[in-house]
């Protein structure tokens, strides 16, 4: 099997307080992602992401990191060390509209 290649960084996207896709892996690979969320107001405000499979929304069977708090000005990883397989869609919201930024690195196998 190849070594694993990096995926082209996905640009900070803005966070609203609904749940919205921000990034999907692509047919033909699986992918193991860092998604870096930033808090760039005076006030704590939380995040929650989900991972949802193929066809699927962002939904409580989803979850995998509920209501973490940043602190004003915080940044943290979030690791998600497991491959995604194709088609699996990365979803986040913040407690409060155009708070929270997010960017996502990571690498990508490509499958045979």
């Amino acid at each position: 099997m190849p070594a694993p290649l990096c995926i082209p960084p996905v640009a900070a996207v803005l966070l609203t307080t609904f749940a919205a896709p921000v990034h999907t892996v692509p047919n033909g690979e699986e992918q193991a992602l860092s998604i870096r969320v930033t808090n760039y107001t005076a006030g704590n405000v939380a995040v929650t992401l989900w991972l949802a499979p193929t066809g699927a929304t962002a939904a409580d069977q989803y979850l995998r990191c509920k209501d973490l708090v940043l602190a004003a000005k915080e940044t943290k990883d979030l690791e998600i060390a497991l491959p995604c397989p194709p088609g699996t869609r990365v979803y986040i919201a913040a407690s409060a509209a155009t708070s929270i930024s997010a960017s996502i690195v990571g690498t990508r196998q490509p499958l045979a």
